[in-house]
């Protein structure tokens, strides 16, 4: 039994209402590897989250104790991880919160399924995500998903360039309406999801997609005054588009090396300046 099997599987075996939710879901139907497993539960996902490590041999920390939730890691083999967090039921009113207040929070529709750890072959699909996966699309759950948490500006076009899907128009509409507040998002949060949309090969078309956006300058701000700097001859494109041309270049040319039997155009010259930086290269 895998380390995925074993989780659910206690998950199960408890005596509150567990489900399965978002990317977890969604990663399953696709048929992609499980690095992290989302909970959402009807009780206190700190206990939970406490309880499995211990249970399991893990490690437990508590992410948001006002919230309720909590993280456990796994080791899934010697040199990956399983990531389990457990949190209670979102929502706001006067009613006690429930899945489906919950996943109605959530940003994206193929983001907002969930699956029952007691009956897991059922998908529970409020917001016709599994229409948009299987058109592979990227669809709000809601006018305000980016307004809420600007982060999923750039979430959007990680998770679209990742899964091979397509900005629903309406996705892109938020995005140019309420990425720029991407200038208030911390730091530390926007690094860590621009890293994860440079790391992938692909990341040129993430950085032009993200400027169509009008969203790259906002949170990194010193390439504006890059967009009309003109260069003299032989150059004919201002600084900005010739440094996004050449991070599609590059990318060409380190396909090219990686896979040598499948020629790319108009690179092979390159390749004798670019391979002593090859050890360097993340």
């Amino acid at each position: 039994m895998s380390i995925v099997e074993r989780v659910l599987a206690w998950f199960s075996e408890q005596d509150t209402a567990i489900y399965l939710v978002g990317g977890s879901v969604r990663d399953q139907i696709l048929g992609r590897e499980l690095y992290d497993l989302d909970l959402a539960v009807s009780g206190d996902g700190l206990d939970l989250a406490r309880r499995l490590a211990n249970d399991l041999g893990g490690a437990y920390y508590p992410l948001d104790e006002e919230r309720g939730t909590g993280r456990t890691i796994l080791s899934k083999s010697q040199d990956k991880r399983l990531i389990v967090d457990v949190a209670g039921f979102r929502g706001s009113g006067p009613s006690a919160p429930t899945l489906a207040t919950d996943l109605a929070l959530r940003d994206f529709t193929v983001n907002a399924l969930a699956r029952n750890v007691r009956a897991p072959q059922e998908v529970i699909d409020y917001h016709n995500g599994l229409a948009d996966l299987e058109a592979h699309c990227i669809r709000p759950i809601s006018q305000e998903i980016i307004r809420n948490d600007p982060l999923r500006a750039l979430r959007a076009v990680r998770q679209a360039a990742e899964m091979d899907f397509a900005l629903a128009p309406e996705t892109e509409e938020l995005i140019r309406r309420d990425g720029p507040a991407l200038a208030q998002v911390s730091g530390e949060r926007v690094r860590d999801e621009l890293a994860r949309i440079l790391a992938p090969h692909g990341a040129a078309t993430s950085l032009y997609r993200l400027d169509d956006l009008g969203i790259l300058t906002n949170i990194l701000p010193e390439l504006e005054s890059l967009r009309s700097l003109a260069q003299p001859l032989p150059h004919h494109l201002p600084v900005l588009a010739h440094s996004l041309q050449a991070v599609n270049t590059l990318e060409l040319v380190l396909e090219q090396i990686n896979h040598p039997e499948s020629p790319v155009a108009d690179t092979q010259h390159l390749i004798p300046s670019i391979r002593p930086l090859l050890p360097f290269a993340p």
